[in-house]
């Protein structure tokens, strides 16, 4: 009954998800979008540095640079926001924006759900089924730059010489950082922050393409030997994993309840 609800809802061109960069809420109609104009200004910046040919991380790099807000800083304020550095933008921030059609003035619902209400597991859906409503709020990016970036942005995907995604393209990640590591010309892989933002961000450390496959490599033939010997001890671990991770999940929450009831508390005395 919810998800009929919140169905109709998308239909109707209501925006119910996250607000996106750029936009607020409208105080008369919660469910419409209005235009927050510092950020617009800068969305209609990252689309004409695409437009002009600047990949991913160079935009993420120059709105760095310029000491631009990130969107998260930018909603909670500089002063309070709890990042340590409200400045460091990401290439991933700006692929989202870049791939973002709530600029063209549409409503977009649908691309992503759970598999039911009791298994929380998020599952992409196919773009054909999701709900696209036309016109719903002002753009802020006209449908020619939108195109043009669209073109030159799917141009630049990351891929081999023969066209094809590359085996690690988007798996990979930094072990002191967690950031993701990038790939060089030489099929080297190093730290995509420390490639960007130098050392006072992480350490200069890299592993070849010939090294990752070999550890990969060895690392299946070790999981395949794991379940060859004792499949059903294999699949037992794996359970308990789950239910480790989920215990974690129960018990962070719990710990956040009785934090929101102490402060209520606090509030009605």
């Amino acid at each position: 009954k919810v998800r009929d609800v919140f169905s109709a809802k998308r239909a109707a061109g209501q925006y119910i998800a996250q607000v996106p960069y750029g936009y607020k809420r409208n105080p008369a109609d919660k469910h419409k979008l209005v235009l927050d104009e510092e950020a617009a200004a800068v969305v209609r910046r990252i689309y004409d540095l695409a437009a002009a040919g600047n990949g991913y991380e160079r935009i993420a790099k120059i709105l760095t640079n310029e000491q631009v807000l990130t969107p998260t800083a930018h909603h909670g304020g500089k002063s309070v926001s709890p990042h340590k550095r409200p400045y460091d933008w990401h290439y991933s921030t700006v692929r989202t924006i870049l791939n973002n059609e709530a600029y063209l003035g549409h409503t977009v619902h649908g691309r992503y759900t759970t598999v039911s209400y009791k298994v929380k597991k998020v599952v992409k859906i196919p773009e054909e089924q999701w709900v696209r409503v036309k016109n719903t709020h002002q753009p802020i990016i006209e449908q020619k730059v939108w195109d043009m970036v669209q073109g030159i942005v799917h141009k630049r995907k990351r891929s081999t010489k023969r066209g094809a995604p590359h085996i690690f393209a988007g798996l990979l990640r930094c072990a002191d950082c967690g950031n993701t590591l990038s790939n060089n010309a030489k099929d080297v892989f190093g730290c995509w922050q420390f490639r960007t933002k130098g050392k006072g961000n992480c350490t200069n450390h890299h592993i070849t393409m010939e090294q990752l496959s070999a550890a990969v490599l060895a690392s299946i033939r070790k999981v395949s030997e794991e379940i060859r010997e004792d499949k059903d001890g294999f699949i037992s671990r794996l359970s308990g994993i789950g239910d480790r991770q989920r215990q974690l999940k129960i018990e962070a929450a719990q710990k956040e309840r009785g934090k929101t009831e102490k402060r209520l508390a606090e509030i009605l005395v």
